[in-house]
């Protein structure tokens, strides 16, 4: 969109929005409207079954790393869908994430979760964001309707 028609449009939000409320918050007029909560995150101390998913994703992958580098946290908040999902960017909700350097996110009812711990273990190993077919060989994939 041109910026002509981008100013064009934004002033009849703002000729409409002067007599709704309904507006109230809306991205045109709040650029903060489209900001994502700050998590609220308690780092946690793993229990011996995440080192063992590590050596298995290494086994399998063929990739190694110091497991030592991983820092894990629980999402404390904000949460949805009980205590099964955060917001990660873009609008989007997440079970778990991973984010550089080494440092992963699980919601509440995921910690224990075998396939996604390895799911983000998997990630930090190979340093990507990206699923390639490792991820279905080494049972990182990730189900959404699994818990």
């Amino acid at each position: 969109m041109s910026p002509a028609v981008t100013r064009t449009v934004r002033g009849l939000i703002v000729g409409v929005c002067a007599f709704s409320a309904a507006c109230e918050g809306s991205p045109f007029l709040d650029p903060q409207a489209l900001a994502e909560p700050e998590l609220v995150r308690k780092q946690i101390l793993p229990d011996l079954a995440y080192r063992a998913w590590w050596n298995e994703l290494q086994s399998c992958s063929g990739a190694t790393a110091d497991y030592n580098r991983l820092r894990f946290f629980e999402v404390v908040s904000p949460l949805s869908a009980g205590d099964s999902q955060f917001p990660c960017g873009r609008g989007f909700s997440c079970n778990g994430m991973w984010e550089r350097p080494h440092d992963i996110s699980l919601a509440p009812a995921f910690v224990n979760s075998r396939r996604l711990v390895k799911h983000e273990m998997l990630h930090d190993l190979l340093a990507t964001v990206e699923h390639p077919p490792l991820f279905d060989a080494c049972e990182a994939s990730w189900d959404f309707t699994e818990f």
